[in-house]
């Protein structure tokens, strides 16, 4: 009786040993890639001592009438304008903890990508005050897995021109944004 539990049991041992080592085969040369946006958006993080400095605040004191007016008064102060990275992130200052900046697009780009360092939100508004979606908001494990600088992703559908960026978080700090668009 205790010789046929022991053949049995190690029965048993040699199966889950058989079936895991298949499992971790199965898996072993499984590899994901990130895409040239995300390479190209860690590649740009990694250039942090390029950073370009933007401090935004909240327009508290202020009243418009329309999201243009926002965007007009927004752009007179340039270090509140944001355009697609080249080879630098902005770093963005937050001064509250909802703030304003104007991104400004010269080209139109149908897929602007934003990556930033930090879980901070954002909402785009277009000039005639329209609140526009994201069409991805999540960045995707490989994402993560790939850059661990990445901690939120934007996708947006957006033409040439000028977009109201509201940016919220519940610590006030210094974040780097990185805005690539397929031109």
């Amino acid at each position: 009786m205790n010789n046929r539990r022991t053949y049995l049991f190690i029965f048993f041992i040699a199966l889950l040993i058989a079936g895991c080592s298949r499992l971790f085969q199965d898996y072993q040369d499984e590899t994901f890639a990130m895409d040239e946006n995300d390479v190209a958006a860690c590649k740009i993080f990694g250039a942090d001592s390029l950073s370009v400095g933007r401090i935004i605040d909240g327009l508290m004191d202020t009243s418009f009438t329309s999201r243009a007016d926002s965007i007009s008064f927004i752009l007179q102060d340039s270090l509140k304008v944001v355009t697609v990275s080249e080879n630098h992130p902005w770093q963005i200052t937050l001064e509250s903890d909802t703030s304003f900046m104007v991104l400004s697009l010269p080209s139109v780009s149908l897929n602007t990508n934003i990556y930033i360092n930090d879980p901070i939100n954002i909402h785009v508004y277009s000039t005639t005050g329209q609140a526009l979606e994201p069409e991805s908001r999540s960045p995707s494990l490989t994402m993560i897995a790939g850059c661990s600088e990445i901690r939120a992703f934007y996708n947006f559908n957006l033409s040439s021109g000028n977009y109201l960026i509201k940016v919220t978080a519940d610590d006030l700090n210094n974040t780097l944004f990185v805005l690539l668009g397929n031109d």
